[in-house]
């Protein structure tokens, strides 16, 4: 595993940016500085993004199931594993937090109804 995996995020963004030729292509803000502006803003949006990922109340219910399958040795590449382990965790033979994924449905669904209307 790297040692700091957020500077290799980082990188990744930035060569990504590079290497779809987004300036070269005319798909930068006119008057922007180009790609050097696009790599201040990734260095400048790294630290919050990551920060954000690895807060559990930021996540999706996705997320959060996946990341608390795989923390019960479930394969989360296996869809029946998955199920079985959502069918445990619901029937409370498997223990997940859920006040936090009421919060992160309720989030996702207000998120949905503002989308919709």
């Amino acid at each position: 595993m790297p040692a700091n995996p957020a500077i290799n995020r980082r990188d990744l963004l930035r060569r990504g940016a590079a290497a779809a030729g987004l300036a070269g292509a005319g798909l930068l803000m006119a008057g922007s500085a180009l790609l050097p502006a696009l790599h201040a803003a990734v260095d400048s949006a790294t630290p919050a993004y990551l920060a954000a990922m690895a807060e559990p109340s930021e996540w999706g219910a996705e997320k959060f199931w996946l990341v608390n399958a795989r923390e019960h040795g479930v394969d989360a590449a296996d869809p029946a594993q998955l199920a079985r382990f959502a069918a445990a965790a619901e029937d409370g033979e498997v223990a997940v937090d859920q006040d936090l994924l009421a919060a992160i449905e309720d989030r996702d669904e207000m998120t949905d109804r503002k989308s919709v209307g």
